[in-house]
C-alpha cells in the first residue's frame, strides 16, 4: 500500500488531513479535533463535523479523483489540468505520474476557494507575485492547448525564458477554474505593470480575472 497525506487549511486554521491510497485510487478525509471544536461546518451534509474518517469510493473517479467532494472541488479544472500536465510533460513525466494530492499541492494557497493545501509544491516564483508578460502567457497557453492531445510538451524557445513563461502560467492560470484559458492577474493602477494575482501584491495593484481571447484548442 502506498499512502499519501497532506494538510487542509482554511484562513490559516488547520481543518484536517486528506489521504490518498495510490493502489486503490481512493482518498479519505478527517477533521482536526481543534477544528471540530470551532463548530464551523464546511460541508454539513456530506462531511458534518465529527471524529470520523470520511471516504466516498462510490463517487465518479473521473470527476472526483477518489476524493471527497469538498476536497475535489479544489482540483484544477480543464485548462488548469492542461497547464499542469504540460509542465509535468516538460519534465519528462506523464500526467498519471502525479496523484490528485500532488495536484492539490501544486495549487497550495492559490486556489479560488478558501481551502489551502500543505505542504505546497515549491517552485521558484510559483507562489510569489512576480511580474508577468501577458504576450508570453498567451503564447504558451496556446502551445499548451495545441500539445495536450498527445501529452507531450517541449520548451522550445530559449531555455530559461520558456521555463519562466511556463512557471508564470502555472502560477496565474492553473487554479482559475473553468474550461477556457484564463489567468488571475494584478494590474498596477496605471496599468503599466502586471503581476501574478495569486499572491499578496504591493499597494496600488488591483486583481482581475483575465480571459485569453483567441486562445483555443486546435480541432
Amino acid at each position: 500500500m502506498v499512502m499519501e497525506a497532506i494538510t487542509v487549511n482554511c484562513q490559516g486554521v488547520e481543518v484536517g488531513a486528506v489521504s490518498f491510497d495510490v493502489d486503490t485510487g481512493v482518498g479519505a478525509f478527517e477533521y482536526a479535533p481543534a477544528f471540530i471544536s470551532k463548530g464551523i461546518e464546511l460541508s454539513p451534509i456530506k462531511l458534518p463535523l465529527a471524529k470520523q474518517i470520511y471516504s466516498f469510493p462510490e463517487l465518479g473517479a473521473e470527476t472526483f479523483k477518489g476524493l471527497p467532494g469538498l476536497i475535489a472541488d479544489s482540483l484544477p479544472d480543464d485548462f488548469g489540468n492542461a497547464v499542469l500536465n504540460a509542465w509535468v510533460a516538460s519534465q519528462g513525466k506523464l500526467p498519471d505520474d502525479i496523484t490528485p494530492l500532488q495536484r492539490l499541492q501544486y495549487t497550495g494557497k492559490r486556489g479560488m476557494g478558501a481551502l489551502e493545501f500543505a505542504p505546497a509544491t515549491r517552485l521558484r516564483h510559483l507562489n510569489s507575485a512576480q511580474q508577468v508578460e501577458i504576450e508570453s502567457l498567451v503564447n504558451i497557453a496556446q502551445e499548451v492547448l495545441d500539445s495536450r492531445s498527445n501529452f507531450s510538451f517541449q520548451l522550445n524557445r530559449e531555455g530559461q525564458e520558456d521555463r519562466e513563461a511556463m512557471l508564470s502560467l502555472l502560477s496565474v492560470g492553473m487554479s482559475a477554474g473553468g474550461a477556457r484559458p484564463k489567468a488571475v492577474l494584478a494590474f498596477s493602477d496605471d496599468f503599466a505593470q502586471v503581476r501574478s494575482g495569486q499572491a499578496k501584491v504591493p499597494k496600488g495593484f488591483t486583481h482581475y480575472l483575465m480571459k485569453f481571447d483567441g486562445v483555443s484548442e486546435s480541432i
